[in-house]
C-alpha cells in the first residue's frame, strides 16, 4: 500500500509533459511541404513554438496576428476558452483569409498547450480586411498577396482532417519521444554498470595474498581515479604536514595537490620535479 502511495505522490509531484521540440520540428517538417504551418500555444494563449522555416506569408502575416492579437484579441479570446482537454479538433477562422485547425495537448487529463495547424483559405484575396492588417502589420498587400498564390488552399473540411492526421501524429512522436529518453536512460545504466564491474574485476585480479596492503590501496586509487577522469571529475589530494604523504599523493597521479604546510608542499615538489645530476 505504502509503495502505491508513494507511486501516487511521484505522479502528482512530476510537472505535466509539454511535445518535446524535436518532435514539433519533425512533425513541422512534414506537413510545410503542403502549405500548412504548425505552431503551439501555451495554456495562456502565448506563443510556444512555431515552424521557423515555414512560408514567409505565415512568417510575416499569420504568426503576427496571432502572436499580438491586437485586431482579433476578442475573437482569440473567445476560441482559446473554447478549448478545453476534451476537445476535439475545431477550426478557428477569424483571421481574414486563414483556416486553422486547433486541438488541445493533454497530459494526466491537463491541457498543456494547444496545437495549431493552419492553411491559406479558399479564394484568398485582398479583401478589405486583409489589407487593413497588412497596413497595421506594415505589409505590402500586393507583395502579400504574391506570396498566398505560392501555397496552396485548404478548405475547412480539409484542414480539419490534416489537424485530426496532426493529432494522431502527435500522440505518436510524444511516444517514440519517451521510448528514445527511456532507452538512453537504459543505457546511461548500463554502461556506469559496466565500469563498475571493470573496476571490481580489475581490483579482484590484482588481489594477491604477497601483495602488500599499501600496494593493493594504491592500484584501487588508481583504477577508481581513471573511473573519474573518464567521467571528468578531477580528483584533489588535501595531504597533512608529513613530506611522505604528499609523495603518496603525487605518485597516485592526482590532478591537484593542496597542504596545510604550503612551505613543505613547495619543497617537495621542487625537490622531485629538479633534474637529476649526471655523475
Amino acid at each position: 500500500m505504502s509503495g502505491a502511495i508513494a507511486e501516487k505522490v511521484k505522479i502528482a509531484t512530476e510537472p505535466l509533459a509539454t511535445i518535446p521540440t524535436t518532435a514539433l520540428e519533425s512533425l513541422s517538417a512534414r506537413f510545410r511541404p503542403g502549405g500548412l504551418f504548425l505552431m503551439t500555444l501555451h495554456s495562456d494563449g502565448s506563443v510556444a513554438y512555431f515552424d521557423s522555416e515555414a512560408s514567409v506569408f505565415f512568417h510575416r502575416y499569420a504568426l503576427p496576428i496571432l502572436q499580438w492579437r491586437e485586431s482579433v484579441d476578442r475573437e482569440f479570446k473567445q476560441h482559446l476558452d473554447a478549448v478545453t482537454a476534451t476537445s476535439d479538433v475545431a477550426i478557428w477562422s477569424f483571421v481574414p483569409g486563414l483556416l486553422v485547425a486547433a486541438f488541445p495537448y493533454v497530459d494526466r487529463k491537463s491541457m498543456t498547450g494547444i496545437v495549431l495547424l493552419a492553411g491559406k483559405a479558399p479564394g484568398f484575396k485582398l479583401s478589405e480586411d486583409v489589407v487593413r492588417l497588412c497596413s497595421r502589420l506594415g505589409l505590402d498587400a500586393i507583395w502579400l498577396g504574391q506570396q498566398a498564390d505560392q501555397l496552396i488552399a485548404y478548405s475547412g473540411g480539409e484542414v480539419q482532417r490534416q489537424g485530426k492526421l496532426l493529432r494522431d501524429m502527435v500522440q505518436d512522436q510524444v511516444r517514440l519521444a519517451g521510448l528514445e529518453q527511456e532507452l538512453d536512460s537504459f543505457s546511461a545504466q548500463l554502461s556506469n554498470t559496466y565500469e563498475e564491474l571493470s573496476v571490481v574485476y580489475q581490483l579482484s585480479s590484482g588481489m594477491r595474498v604477497n601483495r602488500s596492503p599499501g600496494e593493493f590501496f594504491k592500484q584501487a586509487c588508481l583504477e577508481v581515479m581513471d573511473v573519474l577522469h573518464a567521467a571528468d571529475i578531477a580528483v584533489w589530494s588535501w595531504t597533512t604536514n608529513t613530506e611522505q604523504s604528499m609523495v603518496d599523493s603525487i605518485n597516485l597521479h592526482t590532478d591537484a595537490l593542496m597542504s596545510d604546510n604550503v612551505r613543505l608542499m613547495m619543497a617537495t615538489i621542487d625537490r622531485l620535479c629538479a633534474p637529476k645530476r649526471k655523475a
